[in-house]
């Protein structure tokens, strides 16, 4: 009998750690409202179960030393609906719009961007931008440099060329004079 007990006790148990590692992963995935929702059984305003709320759970060891792994699948999922979205040529893209997007705290937005893209949510978004303006250049030979600021999601003229030059070596009248 006293086996039978043993062997009870360490189901529960082993029932609570998976649990408790389940609530973890939501809640460093997405957040505390994700946790809550996730407890709620996913009802929306109008009581619907199975409203909006998406909540994904990632794999990962089961030991705890899943977190750089979600960390970068997090970078990668948001990174993608920059990219896709184009949400980079929104010269209004703040932190509080990645904050919006990947659910977490402005503390681990600059964390998951330093770590991998190597550098601070501005020069991530500004690389980005630069990027899209040198396609537009290949693309669009004759437009106008004021144009191609606007459209690659610049506000100034003057901090598009500082950041041009800065990483291709010559303005952006050069680069496009070389192509």
């Amino acid at each position: 009998m006293s086996v039978l007990l043993v062997i009870l006790f360490l189901a529960v148990l082993s029932l609570a750690v998976v649990v408790y590692r389940q609530y973890k992963r939501l809640r460093s995935f997405g957040g505390e409202a994700a946790v809550k929702d996730e407890a709620a059984g996913h009802a929306d305003s109008d009581g619907d179960p199975g409203g909006d709320v998406r909540v994904t759970v990632l794999p990962g060891d089961e030991d705890g030393r899943d977190d750089e792994l979600h960390d970068r699948l997090l970078f990668e999922r948001v990174h993608r609906l920059i990219v896709d979205g184009k949400l980079f040529l929104d010269p209004g893209f703040s932190r509080e719009t990645y904050i919006k997007l990947s659910l977490v705290n402005k503390n681990k937005v600059g964390q998951l961007v330093q770590r991998y893209a190597g550098t601070n949510l501005n020069g991530y978004i500004n690389d980005m931008r630069l990027e899209y303006a040198v396609g537009l250049l290949h693309e669009k030979p004759d437009m106008p440099i004021k144009a191609l600021v606007v459209d690659s999601g610049f506000s100034s003229v003057r901090t598009f060329y500082r950041l041009f030059t800065a990483k291709y070596g010559v303005t952006p009248t050069q680069y496009r004079d070389n192509l």
